[in-house]
């Protein structure tokens, strides 16, 4: 049952050698390139852009009224918190800045007629203090 070297040449040369036609292929890149070239000058060529206006610095900043849904936690030096300008503890001891925010959080959605306990299902989205977050507009900064 031994092959012989003279049969593995002639079989090697009797095979079928693969051939692939790129014909389609280049078609196809072809189709593709026609639609591109098609497409290219529908393309939008700018986008507008809102920029904001640079404010005169003569302009007294003072007058400016901030949002007042706007909660701003500050970190000072000394490494005590403040919301909104109320000093709320250290970075050691979070408990009273997460009361506050819960209690702010829970007087929003009061005012927005929505109420978060057992007896009521909560809203779409608010499964933790995140979605609570998003649902009364709160931004991280």
């Amino acid at each position: 049952m031994s092959v012989s070297d003279s049969e593995i040449e002639h079989r090697s040369t009797t095979t079928a050698q693969p051939y692939i036609n790129v014909t389609p292929l280049i078609d196809v890149l072809l189709v593709l390139l026609i639609i591109f070239m098609v497409v290219t000058p529908l393309k939008p060529s700018r986008f507008k852009a809102d920029i904001p206006t640079q404010r005169d610095p003569n302009e007294d900043l003072s007058k400016l009224k901030p949002n007042p849904l706007t909660l701003v936690v500050t970190i000072s030096p000394d490494l005590q918190i403040k919301l909104n300008q109320d000093s709320l503890g250290s970075v050691n001891e979070t408990a009273p800045l997460a009361q506050k925010l819960s209690q702010t959080f829970k007087e929003r959605l009061a005012q927005r007629g929505l109420k978060l306990g057992s007896e009521q299902a909560r809203p779409p989205g608010v499964e933790d203090l995140d979605g609570l977050r998003v649902l009364v507009g709160a931004v991280l900064v």
